[in-house]
């Protein structure tokens, strides 16, 4: 890798918690800072290929807006994937495991609820 530097990056803990399950999920990550190294390489080959393209800021706000939605979902859902595996590890009652779900549920259909009230008003998260 060459000259190597230590890059600090402060998130919260449920943040990295999620990012350091994903890494262990998955067999393309070596580690969580693989991870990261990666998603930043690929956000910079978008921003240089989008560069390169003309493409009009209302297109481009409606995609931002598409793809941090969609990341706000992704981030749920792993919370309620990662939330439902702790409860595997423990010894938790069906009540518990049902507030749980309840509590997941709740919050996603709640993120979908906003998405389908915004494109219904045709309204993106830039135009507020």
């Amino acid at each position: 890798m060459g000259d190597s530097v230590t890059v600090e990056v402060v998130v919260d803990a449920g943040v990295k918690a999620d990012w350091k399950h994903h890494a262990e999920q998955n067999a393309q990550y070596d580690h969580l800072s693989d991870l990261v190294r990666t998603a930043v390489s690929k956000q910079i080959a978008r921003d240089k290929s989008e560069d390169a393209r003309d493409v009009p800021d209302g297109i481009k706000n409606m995609f931002y807006d598409i793809e941090s939605q969609y990341e706000r979902l992704e981030s749920l859902m792993m919370s309620a994937n990662h939330s439902l595996e702790s409860l595997e590890n423990q010894h938790v009652t069906q009540d518990d495991i049902e507030d749980t779900i309840a509590f997941h549920t709740s919050k996603i259909q709640s993120v979908l609820e906003e998405m389908d009230d915004s494109n219904e008003t045709g309204e993106s998260e830039s135009d507020e």
